[in-house]
Parts: structure tokens; C-alpha cells; sequence
């Protein structure tokens, strides 16, 4: 669980017009942890991530390497790995910590004990479990 480097980056953005140099970091995650990041209020903050090496996920999206991601104003984002990675944050993010506390193994755990149950009402001739309405335009909101 460490932080490798801390640099400016250069200016220009490519489109004709000077950017401001702004200040990166690169984030060396162990297995199993997160990088959480928390983007400025502020309008026009730029915050940028990078997978620079290894591989890592967004809510359960895979991020791919070498690509940089945009972050909104007051966006809340967390960048998970399971087998270890660094990923690079340009910019200057409001939060951004690396926690070993991760829901990510629980999500997994309940997604394996459904699919186990699947299989075996499947083997029974059965359907089931289901997680969502069983009938189709059923909403979760209660009508009056």
C-alpha cells in the first residue's frame, strides 16, 4: 500500500489553448484494495485517472490500460483491483486514499451463493432465485 511519485505534469492540451501544469501521482495498489477518490466542487477542477500498469475495475466496469477517465465535479469513484496495479491521478482530488476495506469480496460472495442456488433449483427442474420483479413492467415503487 504505497505511493510511488508526485510530479507536475507538462502543459497543453492539445487543443490550441495552454493548460495550466498540474500535478500527478502515482497510486501502487496492493491485491484486494482500492484506490477512492473524491473530485473537487469546484468547476474546471480537472481530475484525470490512468491505469498505468496491472488491471483494475469501476463498480464492476474493467478499466482499460493506458486510457485516461475525466472526473466530474464532486464525482465520488472508487478503482478496485484484484491482483495489484498503479494507476495515475492527475490533478488534485478533494479525497483519495487507499483502503483495504472493500465490499468487492462480499459482492462476489453473494454473487457465487446465488449462482449456486440458480444451479441447484435448475437441477430440480425449478427457476429461481430471482433478485429483480418477477413480472416484466413491475416497478419496485409502490402505486396508490
Amino acid at each position: 500500500m504505497t505511493t510511488l511519485s508526485y510530479q507536475v505534469a507538462g502543459a497543453g492540451g492539445g487543443d490550441g489553448g495552454e493548460r495550466p501544469p498540474r500535478k500527478w501521482k502515482d497510486w501502487a495498489l496492493e491485491r484486494e484494495t482500492e484506490l477512492r477518490l473524491e473530485a473537487p466542487d469546484q468547476e474546471g477542477s480537472l481530475i484525470d485517472i490512468k491505469l498505468v500498469r496491472g488491471t483494475a475495475e469501476v463498480f464492476g466496469t474493467e478499466v482499460a490500460r493506458n486510457q485516461s477517465y475525466s472526473l466530474c465535479p464532486r464525482m465520488k469513484l472508487a478503482i478496485f483491483t484484484w491482483h495489484g496495479c498503479t494507476v495515475r491521478v492527475e490533478g488534485e482530488p478533494q479525497v483519495a486514499y487507499i483502503s483495504e476495506e472493500t465490499p468487492m469480496i462480499m459482492y462476489l460472495n453473494t454473487h457465487i451463493a446465488v449462482d449456486q442456488l440458480r444451479h441447484r433449483r435448475e437441477k430440480e427442474g425449478q427457476i429461481g432465485p430471482r433478485v429483480s420483479p418477477p413480472v416484466p413492467q413491475t416497478h419496485t415503487h409502490t402505486k396508490r
